[in-house]
């Protein structure tokens, strides 16, 4: 993906300059029967954009991270799979807030934004993150 705003609302790179290559970041979320991880990850010429994205991340409270990335999900990506369990377990308003910031990923009416990013807008209890690690 490409990414285009931090967490904190910052934008990091302009999408509709169609004279510039866009920086790439490649997002992965997996399951091991035990654990969830997510593997943020790029090129060295997109290292400024993603590091910038991953800065304004850890610069959240560690206790708000896993709903920052979940955001980030329903904010950036059209695929992704839910727990119906957790799905069924989570408020009607979380409920209305996720579909409002999915549908902000493929509506041409909406301007690009972070907002859906760089403030904690859902309450569901997520599990808070074992370990964070950058490696550059």
């Amino acid at each position: 993906m490409n990414p285009d705003f931090c967490f904190d609302n910052n934008k990091l790179q302009d999408l509709s300059d169609f004279k510039k290559i866009p920086d790439l970041l490649s997002f992965t979320s997996f399951y091991d029967g035990c654990k969830s991880y997510i593997v943020l990850s790029w090129l060295q010429h997109c290292h400024s954009s993603c590091e910038n994205l991953l800065k304004s991340l850890l610069s959240k409270p560690k206790e708000d991270i896993s709903t920052y990335l979940v955001q980030y999900i329903f904010s950036n990506f059209e695929n992704f799979f839910l727990s119906p369990t957790w799905w069924d377990e989570i408020s009607e308003h979380d409920k209305e807030r996720i579909v409002e910031i999915s549908h902000d990923n493929v509506n041409i009416f909406v301007e690009p934004h972070g907002n859906n990013i760089s403030n904690k807008i859902i309450s569901a209890a997520l599990p808070l993150p074992e370990s964070i690690e950058y490696i550059n």
